[in-house]
């Protein structure tokens, strides 16, 4: 049977369109397919799966009995403010990627066993670690980030004591890695409610850095890295970046689960990659450095936002470095 991504809208050129840019970004690998009306939708229903239905506000409020399956989006003209719907609701008319994004993020599969989540064989996390500080490890891993999600969604967790461009133009987030470290601690992690602490800036996917920064310091090491691994495999994200940020060393024990590790340095060697190194084959860490890859930043990678970075000289330096990378 096949699985497909239904669109239920009575605006026939719309939900035409819909079908035409969701199957141009190749991202799906389900089929996508239009209904002008709930009738049409029921009459095809037995000759599919659908594993997630995107419906019209106005034809959602008349759907009475029909099942729905588990990941069911109202299509809205406007706000989702006021209404009493009980499924999740996003707007109409948005650009595209946030359009995907949004589905992606909040696909529930089917019982379908034999259906794994959208696009996703295998999951990659990539490390951003420097032994130096003010070096652009986090304008590097937003800009590692943003490149990422151009071939599959990405998702970038940063353990940043200072949150910088995160939280660019004192932009204020109701959520963020603090809420989850939290409910992770109260044995209440799950996804798809903390899926909600992802924000999204351009064509950036965050988690926004702690808001106090004990939260990460009271967390083991190996609790950290079992939640970096829940979030990467039980979210719908193909690549996750983490900026290990204020972790320092104690970030050495989790390059074992990064596909690779960049570490940023400044153009003056002062013996300190040198020390580190060091470090590693003292404790008996020395295979992990065959993770790891120095990069040079530009020496103009003081962008003030998220916008000027994606399009500056530290984003053409992660393209490069990732056209040696296979992205699964």
């Amino acid at each position: 049977m096949r699985h497909i991504i239904a669109i239920i809208d009575s605006d026939e050129r719309y939900g035409k369109k819909l079908c035409a840019y969701l199957n141009a970004k190749g991202r799906i690998d389900f089929g996508i397919s239009y209904f002008p009306d709930i009738q049409c939708y029921q009459e095809s229903a037995p000759t599919f799966q659908t594993e997630i239905l995107l419906i019209e506000e106005k034809l959602y409020s008349s759907v009475g009995s029909m099942p729905l399956p588990e990941t069911t989006i109202v299509l809205l003209e406007d706000d989702f403010v006021g209404r009493e719907i009980d499924v999740r609701g996003m707007k109409k008319y948005v650009n595209v990627e946030n359009f995907l994004h949004h589905i992606l993020t909040n696909y529930q599969p089917t019982k379908d066993k034999s259906l794994e989540k959208i696009e996703k064989e295998e999951v990659q996390i990539f490390g951003v670690f420097s032994p130096y500080g003010r070096c652009g490890k986090t304008s590097f891993a937003i800009a590692l980030c943003a490149e990422c999600e151009k071939m599959a969604p990405a998702l970038l967790v940063s353990f940043d004591e200072y949150s910088g461009l995160l939280r660019e133009a004192g932009q204020e987030y109701p959520k963020d890695l603090s809420d989850i470290l939290y409910c992770y601690r109260q044995e209440q992690y799950a996804w798809e409610k903390l899926g909600m602490a992802v924000y999204t800036k351009n064509t950036l996917h965050y988690i926004p850095p702690a808001r106090y920064p004990e939260d990460i310091v009271e967390l083991g090491i190996e609790e950290i890295e079992k939640l970096l691994l829940r979030m990467a495999y039980e979210s719908q994200y193909h690549t996750v970046i983490v900026d290990f940020g204020s972790l320092g060393k104690r970030a050495c024990d989790l390059f074992r689960i990064c596909e690779k590790v960049y570490m940023p340095i400044p153009r003056e060697n002062d013996g300190r990659m040198e020390e580190f190194f060091s470090y590693l084959d003292e404790t008996g860490r020395e295979k992990l450095k065959k993770k790891l890859e120095e990069i040079t930043l530009p020496s103009e990678h003081g962008e003030k936002s998220i916008s000027s970075l994606l399009i500056s000289p530290v984003a053409a330096l992660a393209r490069e470095v990732l056209k040696g990378v296979n992205m699964g």
